[in-house]
Formats: structure tokens, C-alpha cells, sequence
């Protein structure tokens, strides 16, 4: 429990740090938004060029917004399983096929994937915010459930931890 925290205050200060890192980069570098280009791309190609360390960060990039969508197909088809069967969703989310896989939950999830695509016309200035603040909400739902939680408990420390 008490690594979980550890990493938890980690990767909250090395995500705070790296936020007001590219902010400071973005002041520098006189950075504005341009039509087909990203801002960390801009950032990217201002502070080293671009080489071939413009293509690694650009390639990183795009593997973690992949094992980010990856982990949305992991997580949400068993938080809607465990909302179903307190009968907050329908219980369709619930069922499971033979090898333990949500398969209603991914097929919804899919579903969903694919309309905010088409109808954001495949443009990524449009789907990156929406991808954050999906992010940053469920960082906060999860969160405050866990304050939540101490809050409730309110064993010996439960503050420091709320």
C-alpha cells in the first residue's frame, strides 16, 4: 500500500514538473497553436530539431497514447461489469463470453471509439482534448473516491492519506 502511494506522489510531481517544463519551453519557443501541427511537436522540433530525436520523441508519443487507449479497453468493460451489478448500467455490461472477456463493454467502448472519430473527422486537435479531459477525469473520479474512502475508514493516518 504504501509503495502504491509513493508511486502515486511520483508520478503526480514528475507529471506536474513535465507540464510546467513544456509550458516554460512554449514561452521560449513563442509556441501557438497551427493548423496540422501539435504543440509537443513544435516543442519538440524548437528544442532538438528535426533529426532523428524529433522521430524518437514523436514515435514515443504515439506508443503511449497507445497503451493509454489500450488500458481504456482494459479498465472500463470491468468498472461497467462491477456498475451493472450494483444496477447502475444496464445489466448487459455485466455478462462475460467464455474467456472472461467483457465483451459488451469492449463492443460499447468500440462503438463509442469509432463515433467520436467520424465525428470529429479523424482531426487530432479535436480528439487530444477530448482524450485529456477523459484522462483528468477519471484521474479525478478515481481520486476522489479514494478520499472517499479514508474519509469513511478514518483509521489511524487517514488524513494524511485523504
Amino acid at each position: 500500500m504504501r509503495r502504491a502511494q509513493n508511486a502515486e506522489i511520483a508520478l503526480g510531481a514528475l507529471l506536474a514538473v513535465m507540464l510546467m517544463g513544456i509550458g516554460v519551453l512554449i514561452g521560449k519557443f513563442s509556441i501557438h497553436p497551427v493548423e496540422g501541427v501539435t504543440v509537443l511537436s513544435q516543442v519538440t522540433e524548437a528544442s532538438i530539431g528535426n533529426g532523428v530525436g524529433f522521430y524518437v520523441v514523436q514515435f514515443s508519443t504515439a506508443v503511449l497514447l497507445a497503451l493509454a487507449a489500450n488500458t481504456s479497453f482494459g479498465g472500463l468493460p470491468v468498472l461497467a461489469q462491477l456498475l451493472a451489478e450494483d444496477n447502475n448500467l444496464p445489466h448487459l455490461f455485466a455478462l462475460r463470453a467464455e474467456r472472461q472477456v467483457h465483451t459488451y463493454g469492449i463492443g460499447f467502448l468500440t462503438l463509442m471509439s469509432a463515433v467520436l472519430l467520424i465525428g470529429a473527422g479523424g482531426k487530432m486537435n479535436v480528439l487530444v482534448p477530448l482524450f485529456a479531459i477523459g484522462v483528468f477525469v477519471g484521474f479525478t473520479l478515481s481520486q476522489f473516491g479514494m478520499v472517499r474512502h479514508w474519509r469513511r475508514e478514518r483509521g489511524p493516518g487517514w488524513l494524511g492519506r485523504a
